[in-house]
């Protein structure tokens, strides 16, 4: 019985190249059998088609079910929060871009009176990703929430709002809220932080008024995340 060479050890190593057709060398493939090129070519599928199947929706363009504008202050009013604070007196519109990835706005609102003890200060930025779908980085944590320092253990999860929605608080005090939501290629990113007044005087402390509830300001962030969506949402 004739072995083959990878089993009796005789490989020929000492044999010239063939000469192909077109005059270039051709080694040998000399001790595999007859199997081994529908084999690879199998693996070598699989291997593509798994790749494919793994990163399949990120190879799809996201649905954009919302639309940016070039003032998001027009629609980002925020009456919620502006009722716990007497209102939102300024607004900045700043400005946002469109790219063929990704179409971006933002806009931040102040209101209250700090010296009384309800200063509050009020961010909201609207991206679109248009080619990538934002889904696998998005629990991760967006670039909003690695600016603004807050960790991982500190969102929690908010059912019925968008496809995915967190709630958290960066840094170690209560003084700051965040709200990020995903629905489809969009993804809101929105920022309350309580601006009190700093003074030793007790007499000036004992007359500022209690801040916002917490639940109450996560309340009306989520109402008016809520409100936002729905202005930016397409007909």
């Amino acid at each position: 019985m004739i072995g083959e060479p990878e089993l009796d050890g005789k490989w020929e190593t000492q044999r010239p190249a063939e000469i192909a057709s077109d005059g270039e060398p051709r080694e040998r493939l000399r001790g595999l059998p007859w199997w081994w090129v529908p084999v690879a070519v199998v693996a070598t599928c699989a291997v593509w088609a798994g790749g494919l199947y793994a990163f399949g929706d990120r190879l799809t363009e996201p649905e954009i079910r919302y639309r940016v504008t070039e003032n998001l202050c027009d629609q980002f009013e925020a009456p919620a929060l502006a009722g716990m604070v007497g209102g939102l007196r300024d607004s900045t519109p700043q400005p946002g871009g469109r790219h063929s990835a990704m179409d971006w706005v933002q806009c931040g609102r102040n209101g209250g009176n700090p010296r009384e003890g309800d200063g509050l200060s009020l961010s909201a930025v609207v991206e679109l990703h248009k080619k990538t779908d934002p889904e696998a980085e998005f629990e991760a944590g967006s670039r909003y929430g690695r600016m603004y320092g807050a960790p991982d253990g500190h969102w929690k999860a908010v059912p019925g709002l968008g496809e995915q929605a967190f709630v958290g608080t960066p840094g170690t005090t209560d003084d700051e809220l965040m709200l990020r939501v995903r629905d489809g290629g969009a993804v809101f990113a929105f920022n309350v932080r309580l601006n009190r007044v700093s003074s030793g005087d007790p007499d000036v402390m004992a007359k500022l008024r209690p801040r916002p509830d917490r639940e109450d300001l996560t309340a009306a962030l989520i109402e008016d995340a809520r409100a936002l969506m729905s202005a930016l949402r397409k007909d």
